[in-house]
């Protein structure tokens, strides 16, 4: 059980990583050896597809106990006994894609590059970080797999001021958020579920294509998944029409205890412009934008005094902030502890067209 998540059960996934593995002797069969992850010295061929990986057991029986298990089961010319120096020959085949051991044996195996400060950010892209959660969850790596998670939750956080981080955008160009949201479902991290879900609503037709991996193969989300994404859409827009409507109802130029009327005219000036059939606004449902509405009324409303743009930003403020306690609601998922540390204070009901 990794933390934040829900439980998932260890005996099961020990029982299928035993029946998948084959233990083999060495043949002449046409494979070719890893260039990265070949080490003369190694203690165990691993065969994923057509590539072999000669590593060491230690780090792998260390780490994983289904590991650990597999190493230790018997072959035809006898046991291994000691499940850190298996015969030289033997061959593990795993049905692994070889991509998923490279990212794996990257962080567990000897490297012929010294990282003493890790993975720079840049570098923690989705591939690898996705290949860190599958083999880590399959191979009950759980410190590797929980501090995935850690890492993707300041990405897809169940905080709103984590989320206007101008860190979380730049990392989240490097994800994909159907990804994500598969992640999620894998290790019962649900937390990571609104934002990487909203996120997959930004989307155009990627989301029904999915997210390529590196071997070509296609990515996709579950049909449960894409119809929430897809009711989900119609949702965060009537929410952003929603918000945009009350923040340019005069009764908040009245809040700011604003009586000039060249404010007032500049707002219903703004209204006029958003109406037109020829200016498409909010083309994409992105209510949720760190200090989306300050550049408008700049740009936009030059002449509102900067008394009713300074309340006019405030109040966009708390209006984002009540729509992402809802955030939840919006996507049709549940979470626990949603919205944890975030100081404002729940709306009392959720906004417009949030029903699950």
């Amino acid at each position: 059980m990794y933390r934040g998540s829900a439980p998932i059960s260890k005996a099961k996934r020990t029982a299928t990583q035993r029946s998948s593995a084959r233990l083999t002797i060495r043949d002449d069969s046409d494979r070719e050896r890893d260039e990265r992850f070949w080490f003369e010295d190694g203690t165990i061929i691993l065969v994923a597809g057509k590539v072999e990986f000669k590593v060491y057991a230690r780090p792998l029986v260390e780490h994983s106990p289904v590991f650990k298990d597999m190493l230790s089961l018997p072959r035809e010319e006898g046991t291994f006994k000691d499940a850190s120096k298996p015969p030289v020959e033997a061959l593990v085949h795993l049905p692994d894609s070889p991509d998923d051991l490279r990212y794996l044996f990257e962080v567990i195996m000897p490297s012929k590059v010294l990282r003493p400060f890790g993975f720079p950010q840049p570098e923690v892209k989705y591939n690898r970080l996705a290949a860190w959660v599958r083999m880590g969850h399959k191979y009950q790596i759980d410190e590797l797999v929980q501090k995935s998670l850690d890492f993707l939750r300041q990405i897809y956080p169940n905080n709103i001021d984590v989320y206007w981080k101008p860190s979380r955008s730049e990392m989240a160009k490097q994800m994909s958020p159907i990804g994500v949201v598969n992640i999620a479902r894998l290790t019962n991290t649900f937390d990571l579920l609104p934002v990487a879900l909203m996120d997959c609503c930004q989307m155009d037709s990627g989301l029904v294509k999915g997210h390529q991996r590196e071997d070509g193969t296609f990515e996709r989300l579950t049909d449960d998944d894409l119809e929430r994404c897809l009711k989900a859409t119609g949702k965060l827009t009537g929410a952003s029409v929603h918000m945009t409507h009350h923040l340019l109802n005069t009764a908040a130029l009245k809040a700011a205890r604003c009586v000039s009327m060249s404010c007032q005219y500049a707002v219903e000036d703004y209204k006029r412009l958003i109406t037109s059939p020829t200016v498409a606004i909010q083309s994409k449902p992105t209510p949720l934008t760190a200090n989306q509405w300050g550049p408008v009324f700049k740009t936009h409303m030059p002449k509102l005094c900067a008394k009713c743009q300074t309340a006019l930003v405030a109040q966009s403020v708390a209006l984002q902030r009540q729509l992402f306690l809802h955030l939840p609601t919006i996507m049709a998922v549940k979470v626990e502890g949603w919205g944890a540390g975030d100081s404002s204070k729940p709306a009392p009901s959720p906004p417009p067209n949030s029903d699950p």
